[in-house]
This record gives structure tokens, sequence and C-alpha cells, in this order.
């Protein structure tokens, strides 16, 4: 990923969380005041319902007291021109333009108590028809036939009453609706006289009033009659009872969309009988979330305008610059002109770092000159240690051969046959006799084939060891050949078998360092075909593992190599090369093949070296194992089974 997407990922990152962040502190703080102020509007709501009930109530309260305190009516109770005042004042379009439901005269209390009903009308406000009044179920006592109302009932003795006593005014519950009631004794205008009956005038809390007290208090509300009769919402009757016990409005949430403003409303007997409930939408939760919901808006374009400001400034001070100083570094990783300059005139930290860009690639190019010296000196130190040390292991051999062929020459019978020459020229005269008749000479044919045999067994001994000589001579060209060859990194494959290499490295070994009768050599070949491998690199491999395990055991009572061959999978090929020697300690086999490392004393620390260099240049590779210390070790070296063909494919 580029810098410059880096920086853009982790400034949209930087400006979503703080966008997000503000936008959770702002609505976990301004979440609770707007419920706080739906709250109180709801209660304010309801309030103003509870409030134009109560006007209400005192707008009927009103018109019976107007009403009472009349003439006309006053006269009407008293028998006087009753259809002339039917007629004008108790027509039905009157009583409803006054907004009339309810409107009995009664006269004055007979013998037993009562007020007689003198004229009585119920209408339905909404279809202005009359009303049963036997199904309308109010406070009052009884229902009478043909005179519903009870003159005896407490309701009726407070509306009668004279004076400065309370008046019957409030919310009577019936079978129909709620009915705003007031009660008034009919009296004279100025007062005088005594009442002349009792006037009773309502208004019906239904449709038409609920809908005229929503329009007048901009308020939709609902209503209910708690009085047991009368079916209620499962939430009304939920929390009627706080409600009706609670002097203050209940507030709760209904949905998202709408919260509900509880208040009860006493009845004329002071029981708070009439639930009321306002419905007010949550507009200020909404207000609120587009509020908030418009602040994270703005913080986000905010940050995306801050973030392009921001990009634009990084792309020409920061970014372009380096963006430049990445591809000079990658022109000259690519190129490797180190005298490659970057021209990046600033006076600020980016100039700097190019100035010092420029510094650092000429005091590179200066130790990249001096490294490759170094390094052609110590290749050329590592290849000569290299040679001598494997030019080392074969001189052994041939130093031992050309011993032997000195000891054999000096040990040959040519002095026995100078004196059977010097016996032949003495009787050369009497030759014949001399060897027939001289019992000296009777042994001389005899000893003359003693001696051819002899004679012939030490020429063949002596041909063997210039065979050897000359095999350990031949593998030091070699050597030193493929040392010429390796400047040009030649490479010669041949067909190998691998058991036949194995037997001539530890002759070699053998010739290097004496034959052992005591050591116990165990062969375990897998029957394998011949791969193509650089012979001789694998003949170094072997020659100098053997070795390695014969020293290691040299002087021990038990003295046992094992060589083993098999193939270790479809691939791969192994080689191991296992002894009862010294053993390694765990904390050198990590380091047994590091150039220079060796544990013994006279030892230089080449061989394993160069052995894993070489493995590795066929595709192999060469470990060691060991249990411990006396333990014995074993050194594994895996070549390709198909290496060759490998390599005929990739060409």
């Amino acid at each position: 990923m580029s810098l410059r997407s880096k920086i853009v990922l982790i400034l949209f990152a930087v400006v979503g969380a703080y966008a997000l962040f503000t936008s959770q502190i702002q609505r976990s703080i301004f979440s609770n005041r707007f419920a706080l102020l739906e709250e109180r509007a709801a209660t304010q709501d309801v309030e103003r319902v509870v409030a134009a009930i109560r006007d209400e109530i005192d707008d009927v309260d009103r018109i019976a007291r107007e009403w009472a305190a009349w003439d006309d009516a006053y006269a009407f109770v008293r028998g006087e021109r009753r259809q002339a005042f039917e007629r004008s004042c108790l027509n039905p379009k009157r009583l409803a333009d006054q907004g009339i439901d309810l409107l009995f005269f009664l006269e004055e209390e007979d013998a037993h108590g009562d007020h007689p009903i003198l004229w009585a009308s119920c209408v339905d406000p909404q279809t202005r028809t009359e009303l049963n009044l036997r199904e309308l179920n109010s406070n009052w006592e009884k229902v009478a036939a043909g005179n519903p109302l009870l003159a005896r009932s407490a309701w009726h003795r407070a509306a009668g009453s004279a004076g400065d006593a309370p008046r019957p005014v409030g919310i009577l519950l019936t079978d129909y609706a709620p009915l705003i009631v007031s009660g008034r004794p009919i009296v004279r205008s100025d007062g005088s006289g005594k009442p002349a009956g009792m006037l009773l005038l309502g208004r019906f809390l239904a449709e038409d009033l609920d809908e005229r007290l929503t329009d007048q208090t901009l308020v939709d509300f609902d209503f209910w009659q708690a009085d047991g009769r009368h079916e209620m919402p499962a939430d009304a009757t939920d929390i009627y009872p706080r409600v009706s016990a609670s002097a203050a409005p209940i507030v709760r949430i209904a949905s998202d969309e709408m919260i509900h403003a509880w208040a009860a409303f006493p009845d004329i007997l002071e029981r708070p009988k009439l639930l009321l409930r306002a419905n007010v939408k949550r507009d200020v939760s909404a207000i609120g979330s587009t509020a908030l919901r418009f602040g994270l808006y703005s913080s986000l374009a905010g940050g995306f305008v801050l973030l392009l400001a921001l990009m634009f400034l990084l792309q020409h001070i920061v970014i372009a610059p380096l963006s430049r100083l990445t591809r000079h570094a990658l022109r000259i990783g690519e190129t490797e002109d180190f005298r490659a300059k970057l021209d990046l005139k600033r006076d600020d930290e980016l100039g700097t770092l190019a100035k010092e860009f420029n510094s650092m690639m000429t005091k590179l190019e200066q130790a990249r000159a001096q490294v490759i010296d170094t390094a052609r000196t110590a290749g050329m130190s590592e290849i000569a240690t290299g040679i001598l040390h494997n030019i080392g292991n074969v001189l052994n051999s041939v130093n031992i051969s050309a011993s032997m062929i000195s000891q054999q020459i000096d040990k040959m019978s040519v002095a026995d046959l100078k004196r059977v020459a010097e016996i032949l020229e003495e009787h050369k005269d009497d030759l014949g006799a001399f060897l027939d008749g001289d019992p000296k000479g009777r042994h001389v044919q005899p000893f003359i084939c003693a001696l051819s045999t002899q004679l012939d067994e030490e020429q063949r001994s002596i041909l063997s060891e210039l065979g050897s000589l000359t095999s350990g001579i031949e593998h030091i060209c070699e050597l030193i050949k493929s040392q010429q060859e390796f400047a040009v990194q030649a490479e010669l494959v041949e067909p190998v078998d691998l058991a036949a290499k194995l037997d001539e490295a530890l002759h070699i070994t053998e010739q290097a360092c004496g034959k052992d009768p005591d050591l116990r050599v165990t062969r375990e070949y897998e029957e394998l075909p011949e791969i193509e491998v650089d012979k001789r690199r694998l003949l170094e491999i072997l020659v100098n593992l053997i070795q390695n395990a014969r020293q290691a055991m040299a002087g021990r009572e038990r003295r046992e190599l094992t060589l083993r061959l098999h193939r270790s999978g479809d691939e791969r090929l192994t080689i191991e090369v296992s002894d009862t020697g010294t053993g390694i300690p765990q904390d050198a086999l990590a380091k047994v093949f590091n150039l220079g490392f060796t544990t013994k004393p006279d030892g230089h620390g080449y061989g394993l070296h160069t052995a894993a260099n070489a493995a590795t240049e066929m595709g192999g590779s060469l470990t060691a194992t060991s249990p411990g210390p006396d333990e014995g070790a074993t050194f594994v070296l895996e070549l390709p089974l198909r290496r060759a063909a490998q390599l005929g494919a990739s060409q």
C-alpha cells in the first residue's frame, strides 16, 4: 500500500471516528434534554386540556346561571306564558346554538321532598335527536318512569339550597358520555322572592365538544369514564391506578413518533373518574434527531473538506518529494548507478534528506568498491583454502602410495638376482656341468623360478600403488581444474553410480589415513538408478565426511562406520555417513558448517564449510545430527533425484 493510500485511510478513519464520537456525545447530552422538553410539552398539553374542560364547566355554569336568573324562565316555572316560552326559548335550534344538550325545569319541592319535572330535554349532540332519559345512568339514586330525576338526592338538595350554599357544578358520569352539568335555583333577575324551582343544564363531553376543545387547545386528546362500566384500552387500564393517585400528570413514551400525557379529572363528587390522555407527537425528538444527523453530516462534510485540504498540502509538500526520492532510490537499485544524484532543492527537512541521500550514495559507491576488492581477495583466499584443504586430503593418500612404492622397491629381490648372475658368470665355461653336477648348480633353476614369482608379485604390488598414486594425482589435477572453471561457473554434470562413489571415497580415505583392521564398515545401499550430478563435487563431499568420521573414531575402542544410501520421497535421495566417534555437542551442531569452526586441535574449519556450499550448489543440502558427546554423529547429504531432467527442462 502506498504512503498516500495509508495517509488517506488514516485521515478518513480519524475524521470518521471524530464525527461519530462527537455525534455520540451530542446524542448523549441532548437526547435527555429533548426527552425532558417533550415531557414538559406533553404535561403542558394535558394541563391545557384540563383547563379547557374547566372553562367548559364554567361556561355551562354561566349559561345555567343566566337561565336560572331569567324572569321569563321564572314565569315559565310559575305557569305563565308557557307555550310562548317553549316556542321561543326552548326550541331545539336555540338550545343547539347555546350548546345545551340537557335542560330540566323542576318545580318546587312537593310534600315528598321531590322536585317534579316540569319540562325536560336531552339530545344527542351529534344528531340532535332526543335521548331516552331512562338510559342516562347518573349519580341520581333512581330513574322513575316518566321522572328520571330523584328530588331527594343530595345532589338535588345542594342544587335547591338557597343562599351561598355550594352549587352542584361538574362532570356527571353517564352511560352515554360524560356530562358537564350545573344546577341552579330559578329566581327573579332582581333576586326578590323565593325560588320557583330548579334548573338543570348540561353539555355532553362528546365528539363535537372534543373536536372543539382540540381546535381550541391545539392538543389531540382522548378521554374515558373510569367508573367500571365503560371499557378502556389496555394502556389506559394499566396506568389509571397511578394517574388517579398522582396530583401531577404522568408522561409515557408510546412509540418513536408519539408520547402520551395522562391526567385524571374529578367528577361532580370529586372522584378522579375521568381519565384524560393527550397524544403529543414527538416533534422535539424528530427535530433533535434531524439536528444531530445534520451535525454528524456537517462534521463528516467538514472533515472531508479538511481531508482534501490536508491531502493537497501533503501531496505538494511531503508526498510528491517523497515519491521522487522513492523513484530515485528504485532507479539506483535497478541500475546500481550510485553516481546519479537527486535534484531536490528545498530548505526543509526533505531537502536535507535529499542531500544526505546523495551523500550516502557517494559513500556507498566508495564502500562498494572497497567491498568488491575485499570480497575478491576473500574469495580468492577461500578458493585457495578450499583447494589446499581438498588437495591435502588427497596428498596424504599420494604420499602413502609413494612411500609404499619406495619401500617395496627397496625390498625387491634384485640382490638375489645379481648373485645368481654372478654365479652363472663364474661357471660360464662349464655351465652345463655346473648345473647338472654341482649341488649348488642344481639349486639355481628352482631359485630362479622362485625369484621370478617373487619379482612378479612385487611388480603387481608396485603397479597397484602406482595406480593409486596416479588416481590421487589425477584427482589433484581435477581439483585445480575445477577451481579454474569455478570462475566461469561451469558445472560438469554426468551420470554417477552413488554406491561406487561411496566406495571410491572410502578407498581414498583408507589411502590417506591408512588401513584400520579394527574398523567395521557397514554398507546399507538401496538399489538406485544412476543420477546426473557433478561427480567431482560429490566426491569432495564424501571424502570430507568419511575422513572426518574416521578421524573422530581414532583411538576409540569401538570403531564402526555406517554408509547408507536410500530414497527419501519421489524427488530426493539421501546419503548418510554415521560413526561411533566423539560426537558433537548440541550447542555446536548449528555451527559445524561455519567457516573456520572446528573441534579438532589441528583443524582449520574449511572442510565441512566447503562441503555444505558444494551441496547447496548441487541443489541439495548437508545436515548433521548427534545424540551428544561420545555418542557418535551422522551427516546427511540430500540430493535431488531428477535434477538432471529439471536442468534440461529449464535450458
